[in-house]
């Protein structure tokens, strides 16, 4: 598959998308990448939910256990179901 016809694929609003991101909360550009892949997702795909951003300065498994217990398994239940 080229990687054309990979992003016509995923270019559709049929197709549905979460992203995570981690990053430590001391550097600059915190959770950049994830909030850029979310932004450009978003034009053309789907949101289940809000984007999760994560702080490896902390707790990482507190930070990514909340949101997918909270806002994702919600957001996918609702779409499953």
């Amino acid at each position: 598959m080229s990687k054309d016809s990979f992003w016509e694929k995923l270019t559709n609003k049929e197709v549905n998308y979460e992203v995570f991101g981690l990053r430590n909360t001391t550097f600059t550009n915190y959770n950049v990448m994830a909030k850029l892949l979310d932004y450009i997702f978003s034009k053309h795909m789907k949101s289940l939910c809000p984007i999760g951003l994560g702080d490896d300065n902390w707790n990482i498994i507190d930070n990514c256990t909340k949101w997918k217990d909270e806002i994702f398994f919600p957001a996918l239940d609702k779409f499953i179901y």
